[in-house]
C-alpha cells in the first residue's frame, strides 16, 4: 500500500492455422510456461492451456488485489491522507478492466465451445475447455464482486477520511479555546507590567501563584467544554 499500485491488461491475437500457430502482443516476450508444450501436445491444446492460464494469472491478481484492498481500507481507517484513497480508485479502476477483460476471454471460450465439433475438438479437450470456461466464469463473479464492494465502500472511506480530519480539528480548536484565555491574560500582564502590579509581594511568590491561577483557570476551561458541552450539546 506504501506505492501507487495499478494492474492492467493487454490483447493477445491466437491465430490457429493447419500445422502454425501464431500469437500478436504489444510485448516482445509472451507469458506461455513451460507447461503448455508438454510431449505429444497438439496446436488446440496449446491455445486451450493458454487460456487456462489466462485465467489463473487473473485469478492471482485479484488474490493481490484483495490483499492491497485489506491493507489499504486499514490504511484508510488511521489515516487523514488522500494517496491510500486515491490507490483504492486505482484499484477500482483496474477491476473495472479486468471484469472486460474477463467477459472477453468467456466469448471466446463460448465461441471454441459452439464450433467445437466444427473444429474437431476431442472429448478431453471439450471436457477441459468446459473446466476452464466454469473456472473463467467464477472468475468474472469475483472480479464483479470485488468492484461492486469497493465501489460502495468508496464513499464510506471518504466519509472516514472527512471524520478523522474534523475530529483532529476538534482537538485543536479545543486547544485553541483553552489558550485564548491565558494568552489573554499573559498579555494583560506584560502590558501593564506584572512586576509592578504585584509590587508588594515578592516575585518568586506572585509569580508562581499566577502560573497556578492560569493552569487552574486552563483546566476549568477544559472541564467545562469537555464534560458540560458535550453533555448538553444544545
Amino acid at each position: 500500500s506504501r506505492e501507487s499500485v495499478r494492474f492492467e491488461v493487454e490483447s493477445v491475437g491466437i491465430f490457429l492455422e493447419p500445422g502454425r500457430l501464431t500469437f500478436i502482443a504489444g510485448q516482445e516476450t509472451l507469458d506461455c510456461g513451460a507447461k503448455q508444450f508438454y510431449p505429444g501436445a497438439t496446436l488446440m491444446d496449446v491455445v486451450l492451456r493458454y487460456l487456462s492460464t489466462t485465467v489463473h494469472h487473473f485469478l492471482q491478481h485479484l488474490k493481490v488485489i484483495k490483499l492491497i484492498t485489506s491493507e489499504i481500507q486499514s490504511k484508510i481507517n488511521s489515516s487523514m491522507e488522500n494517496k491510500y484513497f486515491i490507490q483504492m480508485f486505482a484499484l477500482v479502476e483496474s477491476l473495472i478492466y479486468y471484469a472486460n477483460s474477463i467477459e472477453s476471454n468467456e466469448t471466446i471460450l463460448l465461441k471454441l465451445k459452439a464450433v467445437s465439433t466444427k473444429i474437431k475438438l476431442t472429448d478431453e479437450q471439450n471436457e477441459y475447455l468446459y473446466d476452464v470456461l466454469l473456472e473463467n466464469t467464477q472468475c468474472i463473479k469475483q472480479a464483479n464482486i470485488y468492484s461492486n464492494v469497493l465501489s460502495g465502500l468508496m464513499d464510506a472511506r471518504g466519509n472516514i477520511i472527512n471524520n478523522n480530519m474534523n475530529l483532529l480539528l476538534k482537538k485543536l480548536t479545543l486547544i485553541n479555546v483553552v489558550f485564548l484565555p491565558l494568552n489573554l491574560l499573559a498579555g494583560i500582564g506584560g502590558m501593564s507590567e506584572f512586576s509592578m502590579m504585584t509590587h508588594p509581594v515578592r516575585w518568586w511568590i506572585s509569580y508562581p501563584l499566577f502560573v497556578a491561577g492560569m493552569a487552574g483557570l486552563a483546566w476549568v476551561s477544559w472541564f467545562f467544554i469537555v464534560k458540560v458541552l458535550e453533555r448538553n450539546p444544545k
